[in-house]
């Protein structure tokens, strides 16, 4: 009787032992993600950060692959993940901390959905039944965690919106450097130039290269930008390094640099900065001064060639004999008359006109003299004009 009483007190301690109520068996696996901004600029940094949590200990590469989106751009702040531990409900967990960095490229509502994480870890072993080794192989585990989805909407500040290209970050530094300066510049010489933008928080790829004008006289030649991204202790830095080839094709004065640079600093807003300009005298004769060479030489070649042409050519009869007659120089208006008639070929014209009377009169007026022509009748204007007709 006594041994059946113990049995019945053993047995049920025997099944404790062996099987833990599953309401009353923590988590081996605990995913936990933290947005550090939820209404950002558009184009700043947003970190996601995704804690990963095992009882036990990872033993294998942590996978997870992430999403392509139409309205940010995605990418992991390092390759590799921060290892730790934490205490969850009084037990202790092995950790991996994650982060992925959002850059949101326009204003809206941004849905990032949920990320699958596969994970291999070794168990405690601390809940396997009776019999069961600790540690065995029997107690590595590959498990999938999933993360849930999110949502951040970005904005764009007022004093960015008429500006098309600009840098969200704290610390913007930007520096340039040109080869060796000269006194002056002859036709074919090459300038080098050399410009750099240092950023905080952000990936190099976000920083947009700088847009160089064209300069009538002067050949650009831009190589493709330098990008590079360091990460130190949590603190990411980001470069752009362009490189610009000067070609001088022509004589005159450039002025060369002076580009803009825009950023939106989180805490002082809209900051902007200008490259230093560099000034170039070229000696010789510029395409333009050439130009206006020629065009002042064609005008003045014109203006001598009319001269010359005008001068050559005599004035018409019927010009001499209105100046002759406007002058009263009657002999030279009564040769021009005759040389006139002698043009076509009829000597007889003046003879047979009807103003015949009139021509006889401008004789004895022109030849005869004074005393002898007093009192006849004046020369009628009208009829002289009819006889230059």
């Amino acid at each position: 009787m006594n041994k059946i009483i113990i049995l019945l007190l053993i047995v049920p301690q025997l099944l404790w032992a062996q099987s833990i109520p599953a309401e009353k068996q923590p988590q081996t696996t605990v995913i936990t993600t933290t947005v550090n901004e939820y209404h950002p600029v558009v184009g700043q940094k947003v970190t996601i950060s995704y804690l990963l949590a095992v009882k036990g200990y990872f033993n294998g590469a942590t996978r997870f692959q992430l999403p392509s989106l139409s309205k940010a751009r995605l990418a992991q702040t390092s390759q590799f993940a921060i290892n730790g531990s934490t205490i969850i409900d009084g037990e202790k967990y092995a950790t991996q901390l994650w982060q992925v960095d959002l850059y949101p490229e326009h204003s809206g509502l941004l849905e990032l959905p949920p990320l699958t994480f596969h994970v291999q870890y070794k168990g405690t072993g601390e809940y396997k039944g009776a019999g069961e080794n600790n540690g065995s192989e029997e107690d590595n585990h590959v498990s999938q965690l999933r993360s849930d989805s999110l949502a951040v909407f970005a904005y764009v500040p007022e004093p960015l919106k008429q500006i098309k290209k600009y840098i969200v970050s704290s610390d913007v530094q930007f520096v340039q450097r040109w080869s060796e300066p000269q006194v002056s510049y002859q036709v074919g010489d090459i300038i080098q130039r050399e410009i750099t933008i240092n950023a905080t928080d952000i990936k190099s790829i976000q920083i947009p290269a700088i847009k160089f004008p064209m300069v009538d006289g002067i050949q650009i030649n831009v190589q493709e930008p330098k990008l590079d991204d360091q990460s130190n202790r949590g603190e990411q830095t980001a470069s752009i390094k362009q490189t610009i080839t000067y070609v001088i094709k022509q004589p005159g004065d450039y002025q060369l640099g002076g580009e803009s640079l825009n950023w939106w600093h989180l805490g002082n807003g809209l900051q902007q900065g200008y490259f230093d300009t560099n000034t170039l005298k070229v000696s010789g004769i510029s395409t333009l001064q050439k130009q206006g060479f020629i065009i002042i030489s064609t005008v003045i070649l014109l203006l001598l060639f009319s001269y010359l042409k005008y001068r050559k050519i005599p004035p018409s009869l019927n010009s001499q004999l209105k100046k002759s007659l406007k002058n009263k120089q009657w002999p030279r208006f009564i040769a021009l008359l005759y040389q006139k008639a002698d043009l076509h070929a009829n000597l007889g014209l003046l003879q047979g006109n009807k103003n015949s009377e009139t021509v006889a009169q401008l004789f004895e007026a022109s030849y005869q003299a004074p005393a002898k022509t007093a009192g006849k009748d004046k020369l009628s204007a009208c009829k002289l004009k009819e006889l230059i007709k």
